[in-house]
């Protein structure tokens, strides 16, 4: 090591120069990853999807009286979707075979303020 006091100094203040940079690095790093785990968590932890597309649901269907997939009013007019009860094989849009245990999905009827609107008919099922 020199006795140079300058070059002591400017030794010195590349040093403190390059700690904050690796400090300042590591906690944008830091923050990202809290951010990015966060965000999954938020994500896994919801239960019901975030968008409904009525049109696409088909096959058995379970009721349950809270926490199902979807919750579902029952109207006489302007529903979204049409739905005819079968006994077997669901296999078009708007057709529903209720079950008591290993539905493909679970509805919960409400009477305001559910995810979508349904219409039970006889013939035609599915959307308008």
């Amino acid at each position: 090591m020199d006795g140079n006091p300058k070059t002591q100094t400017q030794r010195l203040a590349t040093y403190a120069a390059r700690r904050r940079f690796c400090a300042l690095a590591m906690l944008m790093t830091a923050a990202a990853a809290l951010a990015s785990s966060t965000s999954s968590i938020a994500s896994s932890a919801r239960t019901r999807p975030m968008l409904v597309d009525p049109c696409t649901l088909k096959g058995k269907v379970r009721v349950v009286k809270s926490f199902g997939d979807y919750k579902v009013e029952v109207v006489s007019s302007f529903a979204d979707l049409k739905v005819k009860k079968v006994s077997a094989l669901p296999t078009r849009a708007g057709e529903w075979q209720f079950v008591d245990a290993l539905g493909d999905f679970s509805v919960e009827f409400v009477s305001s303020f559910g995810d979508f609107k349904i219409e039970y008919v006889e013939a035609f099922p599915g959307c308008k």
